[in-house]
C-alpha cells in the first residue's frame, strides 16, 4: 500500500551544537518541500563560458536562500553575538512568503547546511519511489 508524504515539519539541530545540553543547542523548526517548491529550485542559470561553451550555474547561497524562504518556519534559541534573543520573521503577501534579509544574515553560516537538511527531507526514499 502507498503512503502519503506531504508537507512535513521537523526539527533540526546544526552539526556544530548536537554536543551541546538541549537547554543551550539552537533548534530550527523547518518543513519539507511540496513537488512544485523542489521543482521550482532545481532550475539552474544557463550561461556561457569564456569559449562559448554553454554551462550551467548554480550560486548556492542564492538557492539556499530560496528553499530557506519555503522550509524555515522558526527556532528556538537563537541568539545574536551580544546574547539576544532573534525573533524569527516571516513576512508574506500576495502568497509570497520570505524571511527578511537581516534576519537571513545571522544564518549565513549555516544557510547551506540548513538548506541542504530541508531538501534531504523533501526528496523520495527509494521505497517511496517504488509506489510511484
Amino acid at each position: 500500500m502507498a503512503t502519503a508524504c506531504g508537507i512535513l515539519e521537523f526539527d533540526y539541530v546544526l552539526r556544530r551544537d548536537r554536543h551541546l545540553a538541549d537547554e543551550m543547542r539552537t533548534v530550527f523548526r523547518l518543513r519539507t518541500l511540496s513537488y512544485a517548491e523542489m521543482e521550482l529550485l532545481s532550475s539552474a542559470e544557463v550561461i556561457s563560458d569564456q569559449d562559448g561553451n554553454q554551462v550551467m550555474r548554480v550560486n548556492p547561497l542564492f538557492k539556499a536562500r530560496r528553499i530557506l524562504n519555503y522550509g524555515l518556519m522558526g527556532w528556538e534559541r537563537l541568539v545574536n553575538r551580544s546574547g539576544s534573543p532573534i525573533e524569527c520573521k516571516v513576512c508574506q503577501e500576495n502568497g509570497r512568503r520570505w524571511i527578511p534579509d537581516q534576519i537571513l544574515d545571522y544564518l549565513l553560516p549555516d544557510a547551506i547546511e540548513l538548506a541542504n537538511a530541508i531538501t534531504e527531507r523533501s526528496r523520495l526514499t527509494e521505497e517511496q519511489a517504488k509506489n510511484f
